[in-house]
């Protein structure tokens, strides 16, 4: 097979370099057959996936924007609600270190207060926030390699990067 003539291969002479440059000549058509006869099967897979997310883009996109405005009103109304306990708790607190009511009093109204909260699924989560860029310590930083290759390509001089030239095999 072409896999075990190329693990056999090894060049020492320009009689092996013609018979190396005939079992690559081999091996790239026999990739050539196989990527084309891959396509053939998936194109067709492809198109059709494409066809399924056309057609329910739309009603995705709908019911994501009707999800948004549910939530953000739900959000609104629990964050109101949990604020007036707040002012309504802080008033009571306000009273009892006025000597205007009873402590136990007061803690009946709290607990009856806290019975109150709006029952919903908020919570509270820690997002990534960056306020500035260049504090950012270089180790969480991804260098984008096709576009620093395609500005050295433009001549653009890129600090730190450069293009290297390296010889490799060309077979056609």
């Amino acid at each position: 097979t072409l896999m075990e003539d190329a693990a056999r291969a090894y060049i020492v002479e320009q009689d092996g370099v013609s018979a190396g440059e005939v079992l690559l000549r081999s091996i790239k058509t026999v990739k050539k057959g196989m990527e084309e006869r891959k396509t053939e099967i998936t194109r067709p897979l492809m198109s059709s996936l494409a066809s399924v997310r056309d057609l329910f883009k739309p009603f995705e996109a709908a019911l994501s924007e009707s999800e948004k405005v549910v939530k953000a009103k739900i959000l609104a109304y629990t964050l109101a609600e949990e604020e007036k306990q707040a002012i309504e708790a802080a008033k009571i607190e306000e009273r009892v270190g006025k000597g205007l009511m009873r402590a136990d009093t007061a803690a009946g109204k709290l607990e009856a207060l806290d019975g109150k909260k709006v029952k919903s699924n908020v919570r509270t989560v820690e997002k990534l926030f960056i306020s500035d860029e260049s504090l950012i310590p270089r180790e969480f930083l991804d260098v984008n390699r096709t576009k620093v290759t395609e500005a050295l390509w433009a001549g653009v001089v890129v600090p730190g990067a450069s293009l290297v030239k390296e010889k490799i095999i060309v077979i056609k």
